[in-house]
């Protein structure tokens, strides 16, 4: 990887770099056809090049209650945002979109989900309580949030199994917050490159502290035989005490296009997209090479309103991803960011970035 190589100047996050981007194992598995159980971890993902171990899963839980469906406890990911409950091992590029930043990701909690007429439209609602990265939480009223998340998402068209879909889906969450200091809200973001810096930072919003959060996505996905869209608005709302509330926001649209005759494999029962089957896979002697995905993006994040000065970033991402087998791709981005209106006085300021980087993948 080559992450943003800038031209504002400074120590921008320039050079040249490698990852271990992720390095999980996992058990899961269902007991006696409901009682079903997961727990992962993560060995990797860590940039400043630590060795720490993160809880990524751990949950039970029981199918089949009644029209509540699947209802899970544990740390797990909060329903929300199709880009997100799409597991990272199926993403179309290597990193999230640059909306992404507002996801609630992993927190503890009990969920229900299930879905109705033959999985055209499905629901899902919980309650977490928000912890760190390892999947740690303690503290009193100072320092804890609590979410309410639900996410409701149809498929008004659906043919051929698939491989022609309309995907609709709106997503809200309620986050009572009530961190202050060091633990402070606040929102930042790379540009779609994990080795690089974070060029957009609100910073800890601890001057005026915020007493809830209102989340809120839509979002719209297509798949046209080999074509496939997709695009998700995000944003956040924050109710400031004592004064004006403020909006910060996302947005991107993407397009792929399997050269070799793939579709994208979309999973009624999360409404999220899976793993791709494959025409053929790589056997030179068979003249099978596997197969061929080109993408492109455009995403912005805005992380100015009012007195809050976060930072403006726009991307543009061209893709292009082999897969040999199901479970093994290599895939190759260039990303084009274009940084605007940070803080005066902070670092990194004005400029454009170029980042070229690379992936190889196997999962299981």
């Amino acid at each position: 990887c080559a992450p943003l190589a800038a031209t504002n100047g400074g120590d921008n996050g320039t050079g040249f770099g490698v990852e271990i981007r992720r390095a999980r194992i996992f058990a899961q598995g269902t007991l006696y056809k409901r009682f079903l159980f997961k727990v992962g971890y993560e060995f990797g993902g860590t940039r400043a090049g630590g060795n720490a171990v993160e809880l990524k899963d751990i949950y039970m839980g029981m199918k089949k209650v009644g029209p509540l469906g699947t209802v899970r406890i544990g740390h797990m990911k909060e329903d929300f945002s199709l880009e997100e409950m799409t597991s990272s091992k199926y993403l179309v590029f290597m990193e999230r979109g640059l909306p992404a930043v507002f996801n609630p990701v992993r927190n503890w909690g009990i969920n229900a989900y299930n879905t109705f007429l033959d999985g055209r439209l499905r629901y899902a609602l919980g309650g977490y309580r928000q912890t760190n990265e390892s999947g740690f939480g303690f503290g009193g009223s100072n320092t804890t949030s609590y979410h309410i998340t639900g996410r409701l998402t149809g498929l008004p068209y659906w043919e051929d199994g698939g491989k022609k879909l309309i995907h609709l889906g709106l997503n809200y969450s309620h986050q009572f917050t009530s961190s202050g200091g060091a633990t402070a809200l606040r929102y930042r973001e790379r540009p779609e490159a994990h080795l690089a810096l974070r060029y957009v930072n609100t910073g800890r919003l601890s001057a005026v502290p915020v007493d809830a959060v209102d989340l809120f996505t839509t979002e719209f996905a297509a798949n046209w035989n080999s074509l496939a869209f997709q695009s998700e608005w995000q944003a956040a709302l924050l109710d400031r005490r004592g004064a004006d509330d403020v909006l910060l926001w996302g947005i991107y649209g993407q397009a792929g296009w399997f050269i070799t005759g793939e579709h994208r494999n979309y999973t009624q029962k999360y409404a999220n997209f899976g793993r791709t089957q494959l025409n053929s896979t790589f056997d030179p002697r068979a003249g099978t090479w596997g197969a061929f995905e080109i993408a492109a993006r455009v995403s912005y994040l805005d992380l100015n309103d009012r007195d809050i000065r976060g930072g403006r970033l726009f991307d543009v991402t061209a893709g292009v991803n082999w897969y040999l087998w199901p479970n093994v791709r290599i895939m190759a981005n260039y990303i084009h960011s274009i940084l605007m209106n940070r803080a005066a006085g902070t670092s990194p300021g004005k400029g454009d970035g170029d980042v070229f980087q690379t992936r190889f993948q196997f999962d299981f």
